[in-house]
């Protein structure tokens, strides 16, 4: 296996690692978009993520998949430390699956990308709760209109 492939692998199993066993079952049982959309929408967008980490850092490709990532992590009520947590497991996987002495410079990639994807669970859990502020007024709104 590749680096690369290694990398992804190991980050990918830590990351899901962090479910029910029998989640981690399904995650893992099938690399299909269609019966498995959570599994396979977080290997692509990890894949993204350690050829950025590995390449030019470029933002254009790692916002959409950190908000892949990061937005699956904001609707399930996790904190930030849970949610971006992960991203750290690429200092372990990298550390694991390469025979690169000096890691200062992944480390600071690693730190830039758990900056970002701060932002990105900030965005989404201030939609959530505008999406949840609007429904409450809806729903209040209605029961004064039925009383």
């Amino acid at each position: 296996m590749r680096t690369r492939d290694a990398i992804l692998e190991s980050w990918y199993r830590r990351t899901i690692g962090r479910y029910r066993p029998e989640v981690q079952q399904q995650l893992r049982s099938c690399e299909d978009r269609l019966r498995n959309p959570v599994g396979y929408q977080l290997r692509s967008s990890l894949a993204i993520l350690v050829e950025e980490l590995e390449g030019d850092m470029d933002a254009a490709r790692i916002a959409p998949a950190l908000d892949d990532i990061i937005r699956i992590r904001a609707v399930q009520d996790l904190s930030a430390t849970e949610a971006i947590g992960g991203i750290f497991f690429a200092k372990e996987a990298l550390v694991k699956n390469s025979d690169e002495g000096d890691v200062s410079d992944f480390n600071r990639r690693v730190a830039q990308l758990a900056l970002m994807a701060f932002d990105v669970y900030t965005a989404c859990r201030q939609q959530i709760f505008a999406m949840r502020t609007r429904e409450a007024s809806g729903a209040a709104a209605f029961m004064r209109w039925h009383q």
